[in-house]
């Protein structure tokens, strides 16, 4: 049986074209999108070592709308937040930059970073979960 993988993975490594000019990772050819192998590297569908670099994307899900995260003032943003939301936001922030509190918690830090009520939005649940207090 050992003999039967070493000789699959030699076929794989001795094809006529290099891997880069024609193949795809497996999720890239399923996800359609076009990123290339690099010329004469491992093949991430016949072998196992492979390092991947991939794109990420991370979001917020609040208010039943994805916010991109790291949170950044763009069109999308101030929809989904709506004018009032975004007012306020805003003037928390203001609020932030010239008053700053002294950072004795990570709590401090992001109130200082983004403001209050940015904050109470998207921060302070994780912060509750993760430390176990009330904010």
């Amino acid at each position: 049986m050992s003999t039967d993988v070493i000789a699959d993975t030699v076929e794989a490594d001795v094809s006529p074209e290099p891997a880069g000019l024609s193949e795809l990772s497996f999720d890239d050819e399923e996800l359609k999108r076009k990123k290339q192998l690099n010329l004469g590297g491992p093949n991430p569908n016949t072998e196992d070592e492979v390092m991947l670099i991939r794109t990420r994307v991370s979001r917020i899900y609040f208010l039943k709308k994805f916010f991109d995260y790291p949170v950044s003032l763009k069109w999308k943003t101030l929809k989904n937040m709506g004018l009032l939301r975004t007012i306020k936001v805003g003037f928390s922030y203001l609020k932030a930059i010239i008053l700053k509190r002294k950072e004795n918690s990570l709590e401090d830090f992001y109130i200082n970073r983004f403001g209050e009520e940015l904050y109470k939005m998207f921060f302070r649940s994780f912060y509750k979960c993760n430390y176990k207090r009330y904010v």
